[in-house]
Parts: structure tokens; C-alpha cells; sequence
């Protein structure tokens, strides 16, 4: 019970000390082709480019002006479960991408983590069939 209750003080210190930060790291994750590079570009910029290119190597983009920055790993990446924890542990978001017509995109996450992920994380169904973006209808 004691070791229960340890831990649930570390995690809720850690949690306090997070809010009360200043700058806010997240990291985009998710299977190559999910859409991860074109939600990116509608988080960090004024004008986005919506043009797909495969992402290759990891990408940090610091937002001017906000307090937070994104950092992608490409979907190619492989990652032992191992890694990707103490990797995905450095963030304060976990941002799940997947391709709501694929899905493939969602096995991608049955290897990233065992038990419990290592930081808050909010999947996005991405490229949802009939869904309307900036007016363009995506059939």
C-alpha cells in the first residue's frame, strides 16, 4: 500500500510540475502515411502546407509566439517497446495519429508501450471520410 501511495505522489508531482511549466513539448506519433506531418502543419503554422511528403527523419518544430513545441517521429521508425518508453517519457503530450480509412495505422500502437503509456495521450483520427476542412470536401 505504501509503495501505492508513493507512487501516486511521484506521478502527481511530476503531473503539478508539468502545468506549472512554461513550455510544453509534444510529439506526434503514428504509422508512416496517418497524416501526421499534415496535422503538424495546421498546429505550428499560419498558412500550412497541405501537400504530402513522407517525413524521414525526426522533425522539432518551436512554435513563435506559443508556449509549446511538436517534435514527429516518422512512421518508418521502428522502436522496441524499451526505447519508444523512455523516448515517448520526455514529452508532456503523446499525440496518436491514425488514418481513419486504414486500419492498419491503428496496429502501429500495439508495439510503442507496454501496460500504461508514459504520458498523457490523445489519439486523432485523421483524414475522416466526408469530413470538411477549410471548406474542401474530403470524399
Amino acid at each position: 500500500m505504501a509503495s501505492i501511495i508513493a507512487a501516486a505522489r511521484v506521478y502527481a508531482t511530476r503531473f503539478i510540475n508539468r502545468l506549472l511549466r512554461k513550455q510544453w513539448s509534444f510529439i506526434v506519433v503514428g504509422a508512416s502515411g496517418s497524416g501526421k506531418t499534415g496535422l503538424i502543419e495546421v498546429l505550428t503554422k499560419d498558412d500550412p502546407n497541405m501537400t504530402y511528403f513522407a517525413t524521414t527523419e525526426p522533425q522539432y518544430h518551436d512554435v513563435p509566439g506559443e508556449n509549446y513545441s511538436v517534435t514527429e517521429i516518422p512512421g518508418s521508425t521502428c522502436l522496441s517497446p524499451g526505447i519508444s518508453r523512455l523516448l515517448l517519457s520526455k514529452f508532456d503530450l503523446i499525440i496518436c495519429v491514425f488514418h481513419e480509412t486504414k486500419p492498419e495505422t491503428i496496429d502501429y500502437y500495439r508495439t510503442l508501450w507496454r501496460g500504461s503509456p508514459p504520458a498523457p495521450v490523445v489519439f486523432v483520427g485523421n483524414n475522416v471520410p466526408g469530413a470538411s476542412f477549410w471548406g474542401i470536401k474530403n470524399e
